[in-house]
Formats: C-alpha cells, structure tokens, sequence
C-alpha cells in the first residue's frame, strides 16, 4: 500500500474508542509495515509488521537493522 501520511489518534483507555485526531505525520519508505499508531493517554503505540512469517534469522536482521537511534528525538523510551 502506498501511502505518504499516517495520522495518530487518541484512544480511550476504557472504551478503546479513537477519541480525537492529535496529529498527521510524513512518512517514506518503511511506513508499509505500520499496522496500529495511537496515543492511550499516557504514551504513543507504534506496532510493526512484517506482513509474512519470518525465519529466526530474518527477525534477527530486522531487529538489527531498525534505528531507534533515528527516534531518540522524539521518544523517551523504545520496548520491543
């Protein structure tokens, strides 16, 4: 799917109801394998996917490759 914006919503933490829009972002390559964005009061969520099964080794080099150093600005924390 090619896309070039994502947008972050606020989801109620009882409800699980998208409340209200917070923001759109730019994105470029990658951004096929976001699949969930929101904010749920205390933090953003950002999921990953990679849209297949993969082998041990495969997730290794996602793992690897990924550059959360890219995000440092705009993150306090990462859990993977």
């Amino acid at each position: 799917m090619d896309f070039s914006a994502i947008v972050l919503m606020e989801k109620d933490k009882e409800t699980k109801f998208f409340t209200r829009e917070l923001g759109s972002y730019e994105v470029n390559e990658g951004a096929e394998y976001i699949t969930k964005l929101f904010y749920d009061g205390e933090k953003v969520n950002l999921y990953f996917d990679t849209n297949k099964d993969v082998e041990e080794w495969e997730f290794s080099a996602i793992y690897d490759l990924f550059d959360d150093e890219s995000l440092t600005d705009l993150v306090d924390s990462i859990e993977i």
